[in-house]
């Protein structure tokens, strides 16, 4: 905001400044009907995502992620990858999509490839089929412990506004202008939340 003074004066003051995480909480915040999700849910920490992604492979058998010599090798990177996926905007059942044509090709093509190829492809899948079984856990064990991740804020509000007109139609009449700050670093999901508020106006 401060920045924005400078730039513009006073008239800074009123102006709206937030993140897109806040943004999606105050709108989550004031329409609690819309988001049923239990009251008093809290942001899970990192040590909380590693907890939970530990239990769930200890307690899981998964072909390609989790080694017999060293169960949880690949932690982190699995953490990494649901959290892309959550910031590209990959819901559970998107995800599910991805994973069954992945799956399908593989078929389709398999008699075709040579033995390297056949092999690779053949790890993709099986990698793949693991970490939706392992996102469909995860997911399931924050409703469990009342915790979400930030990008599932960005996400729920994203699903609301692309599947309820009349709802978007009221936050895009609150705004006429956006300026997004480091806007080459934003993602799929924080993209959806803005083109679906600007779309109000068109090409204007």
């Amino acid at each position: 905001r401060a920045r924005l003074i400078d730039l513009i004066g006073q008239d800074g003051y009123y102006v709206k400044v937030t993140t897109f995480h806040s943004f999606c909480n105050d709108i989550i915040v004031e329409n609690p009907e819309r988001f049923s999700h239990p009251a008093g849910m809290a942001a899970a920490t990192d040590l909380e995502k590693i907890e939970i992604i530990t239990r769930i492979l200890e307690d899981g058998t998964f072909l390609l992620l989790k080694p017999l010599n060293n169960p949880t090798l690949y932690l982190r990177d699995i953490i990494s990858s649901l959290s892309d996926l959550k910031r590209e905007g990959i819901t559970v059942n998107k995800f599910a999509q991805l994973v069954r044509s992945l799956g399908q090709d593989f078929e389709a093509e398999k008699d075709s490839l040579g033995k390297t190829a056949f092999a690779e492809k053949e790890k993709l899948v099986s990698k793949n089929v693991d970490l939706l079984a392992i996102y469909k856990k995860y997911q399931a064990e924050l409703i469990r412990l009342g915790r979400f991740d930030y990008e599932d804020m960005i996400n729920w509000v994203v699903e609301a506004f692309e599947s309820d007109p009349e709802f978007l139609l009221a936050y895009q009449e609150k705004f006429q202008y956006f300026l997004v700050d480091e806007y080459q670093d934003t993602n799929s999901a924080q993209n959806r939340l803005i083109f679906a508020l600007a779309s109000f106006w068109g090409e204007k």
